[in-house]
């Protein structure tokens, strides 16, 4: 049986998700407790408005159609992988990812209407 590869990044749907959790907390969380401005407060502002384009570059990336062969080629394995991945849920297939020792080079299944498509990404 497969295992999940534990040293995965999350999917940039999921890293988008829990960074708008993490915004609206620490906004609200501003907002709540009004002070001075301390250099803690002007850092973390600053590294999360670097992780926030850094995700929205990776989700743009991963949805976006590529027309060429260079701009898929530029594309990082796993970041490949989550493409593949959209274009089969854009085909209206369920598409799970596996990975990991012992796949036999499976990254993800893909299944619609009750046929299962096994999928290497290279």
């Amino acid at each position: 049986m497969a295992r999940r590869r534990k040293s995965r990044e999350m999917a940039p749907e999921e890293r988008l998700a829990g960074l708008t959790i993490v915004t609206v907390a620490l906004v609200i969380a501003w907002f709540a407790w009004p002070r001075n401005v301390s250099a803690l407060e002007v850092f973390t502002a600053l590294g999360l408005t670097l992780f926030w384009w850094r995700t929205i570059k990776e989700f743009r990336a991963v949805h976006q159609i590529h027309e060429t062969r260079d701009q898929l080629a530029a594309l990082t394995p796993d970041q490949f992988e989550q493409w593949c991945a959209n274009r089969l849920r854009a085909l209206g297939y369920t598409v799970r990812h596996v990975g990991g020792q012992g796949d036999h080079g499976i990254d993800l299944f893909a299944e619609k209407d009750g046929e299962l498509v096994v999928v290497q990404c290279k």
